[in-house]
């Protein structure tokens, strides 16, 4: 079978012989309809006879919970009536096919896949024609293809089965080693004490008033992932890659704008090397048009051409970008975009950290000594039911002028809120750590 050719360049289709390999490993292996056959539309059939067999063996199967005989699946076909001489003679072939060795199910199988992925592709594509013409649908084509692309990975991801053996087992070891949920370090040490760290799957923000500091704390979170030699990929809808690249320079290196042209900086970046840190992937996207469809494309394009991918995503930030669909509301907008960029986290299986508006109000709490909440967000209380984890940013004019903010925690899905983190902050390194005298408990 590995020597059969199993595509045609000149009908940009898989060969018919091909398409009748897949029935007969079907039937010959019934575990591949069990894995795959729910994703298989009989309309991927080019063949008008395997096209019809394919659609009533998958019909049969859902019915009567089992596989036809070549009698019963010929019957099932003719509903009563004669089947045609084509369909009976294509059946019988099937059935009567010679055995296919394992190793060539292994190779006709993972060929389905992507026979599965092509087919699918296709019919985004057909389906999209429609859209071209109006650029208020061009989204639409996006997510169409996208989602023909990313099938494969719904194929593999079949859940778990919670209460059986083995998953019990793993269980228990996860949570002896307190690795249950994987997460990774903010190396902030009371952050990490109240949030077990950043989470895999997750959607973190830090949420603040304009001037706060959002993006600030984004690159130190980005600069503390770097040191434990992750990758960060760090998207920017507001600042120019440069500035952010700079931001980062000094964050790492401790550094001033102005002792950035010194050499200082040499040496500290020396120093940093050698101690080996993560790669950082800075990409400017414009504010408004982009889409989360559109880094998760970029992602995909940067992961294929210079092998880079990341172990956590961070976007300055998320209010910013457009929404994947178009409503008469902002605060709807805001919901679709937030819960397509969480869902960026849950499809590579990184945290997502980004940042969140405040209100203008929120200015004159933070004057009056109050902390700020979740009732302080710009636009969408959505944003809060979706986010895993957040922060707000409390940091009045006085706080800034004495290096000093406080973080508090106002969405943690996986523990308690209510609790405070005291910051000292250099701005003009912009660089964040911790107070060692800082307290997790509630006020």
């Amino acid at each position: 079978m590995e020597n059969q050719q199993i595509w045609d360049k000149e009908s940009f289709s898989f060969t018919i012989d091909f398409q009748k390999q897949i029935l007969i490993a079907i039937l010959q292996n019934k575990e591949i309809f069990d894995r795959m056959g729910l994703y298989i539309d009989y309309r991927y059939f080019e063949n008008k006879d395997l096209s019809k067999i394919f659609k009533n063996l998958s019909e049969f199967i859902q019915k009567y919970k089992g596989f036809p005989t070549k009698d019963s699946l010929i019957e099932h076909i003719s509903n009563g009536n004669d089947a045609p001489d084509s369909i009976v003679e294509t059946v019988e072939d099937l059935y009567s096919a010679k055995k296919i060795s394992k190793e060539n199910v292994d190779y006709i199988e993972d060929s389905i896949s992507k026979f599965i992925q092509c087919q699918e592709l296709k019919k985004a594509i057909v389906s999209s024609l429609d859209y071209l013409g109006d650029i208020e649908k061009h989204d639409k084509i996006k997510e169409k293809i996208s989602e023909a692309i990313n099938i494969g990975e719904k194929m593999e991801d079949l859940g778990v089965e919670v209460y059986s053996k083995d998953s019990i087992l793993q269980r228990i070891e996860d949570r002896k080693n307190n690795t249950e949920i994987q997460r990774l370090s903010f190396r902030w040490h009371n952050m990490d004490a109240i949030f077990g760290g950043a989470g895999i799957g997750e959607l973190f923000s830090f949420i603040g008033p304009s001037h706060s500091g959002k993006s600030m704390f984004l690159i130190n979170v980005g600069v503390n992932f770097l040191l434990q030699r992750y990758n960060v990929m760090h998207i920017s809808l507001e600042m120019s890659e440069k500035i952010t690249e700079q931001r980062y320079d000094m964050s790492l290196l401790g550094l001033t704008k102005s002792e950035l042209n010194t050499p200082k900086m040499i040496e500290n970046l020396k120093a940093r090397l050698k101690d080996k840190i993560g790669k950082l992937w800075v990409k400017q996207f414009p504010a408004d048009i982009t889409t989360p469809s559109d880094i998760t494309r970029f992602m995909n394009k940067v992961a294929s051409v210079k092998g880079f991918v990341p172990d956590v995503l961070i976007i300055d930030y998320a209010d910013i970008m457009s929404s994947p669909s178009k409503y008469h509301e902002k605060r709807h907008e805001l919901g679709s975009i937030y819960r397509s960029v969480r869902n960026i986290g849950v499809e590579y299986k990184i945290p997502v950290i980004t940042a969140t508006q405040m209100n203008r109000g929120s200015l004159t709490k933070l004057e009056q000594g109050k902390l700020l909440d979740e009732s302080d967000i710009a636009e969408s209380y959505d944003i809060m039911r979706i986010l895993d984890a957040g922060v707000s940013i409390n940091s009045s004019i006085e706080d800034r002028h004495n290096n000093r903010a406080m973080l508090y925690v106002v969405k943690n899905r996986d523990g308690d809120v209510g609790q405070k983190i005291k910051f000292y902050i250099d701005w003009s390194k912009a660089y964040a750590k911790e107070w060692e005298n800082t307290t997790n408990t509630s006020s």
